[in-house]
């Protein structure tokens, strides 16, 4: 297995001969993807000397084919020596100009216009969230594995590679759920492809891990073997650079549209937090894997102090201020993989993996102390609020027992005045 993760970029540069489109293009993309610091320039010798005052950080060039000191697309290649991914502005869009900039190795082309600017501001955007995605290539061939990383990490992919059916099955029995697609060659020694995406759909749905199969035999009947087994997608391996990208694109953007929805289905409108409907289940899946691995679990009851009193006082705008306030400061002194949500009113519950008592009540203790000494702003007022906690170590409750547990407790550190945390 190799897998490589690169340093996110911060910065694109636009080069181009004509000063209104080469403006027009930096001011839309500075419009519509602020995380990119853009730098505009009209000649090739500008934009070499930007490559070296900022090496490593240009997510891409955005150059037109033909510049005043470059004529012959030498910006196209000045990009790629220098290891940063190439898109080419073209006036002209005929077979021949085609074959030129695609030989060049570019990840795409636009025409200069209105809709080519668009174009290249989705492509930007892409290739920013593709650095978050991680692809499993799967193929018995380092060198042909080696070809498909390549194309993959010029659109910002992380990449990990397999070379064997079973060395693939290991990588995602192991991969906590964060690889986003796998592209797998059919005809693998051992364990088939076939066997390997049975093996995928056991566990996860089209929409949740797609996968594309890929062949270097001209047979028919393949494609239909693969798609009937669970991909969802297929390509014979004598594939143009045009057509693998514009098929990992479509599948990877309904992988994000999917994700999209069911995070709009999961999460809190207000806080951001995840809801009950995620909270249940992912907290029992927690709870089966640290009985697995033996580590240890615990779930902590919150609850805001006197919050009908804030809701009474200052309207139920002050409360929604106040409740996505305590959201912020939870999220900020909590771990990432911490389960927190909110129940809802003014309920939280949170879940520790793998996390000793003593860390727990350390870091429940931060988060109170943080939500007591914090003052909230208000239009025409400001207000501080405390919270109280109770927290339960697991020792072999179901997840029903353990919230009960901990509501108990919780109801104690209430009726002990409130803003303290007590451990049942």
């Amino acid at each position: 297995m190799s897998s490589q993760r690169r340093e996110p970029r911060s910065r694109l540069l636009v080069v181009d001969n004509s000063i209104f489109f080469r403006d027009v293009l930096a001011e839309t993309l500075r419009s519509k993807v602020n995380q990119l610091a853009i730098d505009s320039v009209k000649s090739c010798q500008e934009a070499q000397r930007l490559l070296q005052t900022y090496p490593g950080q240009y997510l891409a060039v955005v150059s037109g084919l033909i510049l005043a000191d470059a004529r012959e697309g030498e910006m196209l290649d000045i990009a790629l020596e220098n290891q940063v991914p190439a898109i080419a502005l073209t006036s002209a869009l005929d077979a021949e100009t085609r074959q030129v900039v695609m030989d060049k190795d570019v990840i795409d082309y636009f025409f200069k216009d209105q809709d080519g600017l668009q174009d290249v501001v989705d492509l930007v955007s892409r290739l920013l969230r593709n650095e978050s995605h991680k692809v499993l290539v799967v193929d018995d061939s380092p060198t042909y594995c080696t070809y498909l990383k390549v194309l993959l990490q010029r659109q910002h992919y992380q990449v990990i590679t397999a070379f064997s059916g079973e060395e693939a099955v290991d990588i995602l029995s192991r991969a906590n759920n964060d690889i986003s697609m796998v592209l797998l060659d059919y005809q693998l020694p051992g364990m088939s492809g076939y066997d390997v995406i049975r093996r995928i759909r056991k566990q996860y749905t089209s929409a949740q891990l797609p996968v594309i199969g890929v062949s270097g035999q001209m047979d028919q009947q393949i494609p239909a073997q693969i798609l009937k087994c669970g991909a969802n997608d297929f390509m014979y391996k004598g594939f143009t650079v045009e057509e693998f990208y514009s098929r990992i694109n479509n599948i990877m953007d309904l992988l994000v549209s999917m994700r999209e929805l069911q995070d709009a289905a999961y999460k809190d409108f207000l806080t951001g937090l995840h809801n009950r409907q995620y909270f249940y289940p992912h907290a029992n899946s927690l709870l089966d894997r640290a009985e697995k691995k033996n580590a240890n679990i615990g779930l902590a009851m919150m609850d805001i102090d006197h919050f009908k009193r804030v809701n009474d006082t200052y309207g139920h705008n002050g409360g929604d201020e106040v409740l996505k306030h305590v959201a912020n400061l939870m999220q900020k002194k909590l771990r990432g993989e911490d389960l927190l949500a909110r129940l809802g009113g003014e309920e939280f519950c949170i879940i520790f993996y793998d996390m000793t008592a003593e860390l727990m009540v350390q870091r429940l203790e931060e988060v109170r102390m943080a939500i007591e000494e914090a003052e909230i702003e208000l239009p025409e007022h400001t207000l501080s609020v405390t919270i109280s906690m109770g927290l339960k170590v697991r020792n072999d409750e179901d997840l029903e027992s353990l919230m009960e547990s901990a509501d108990q407790a919780l109801y104690q550190a209430k009726e002990g005045g409130r803003n303290q945390l007590i451990v049942a």
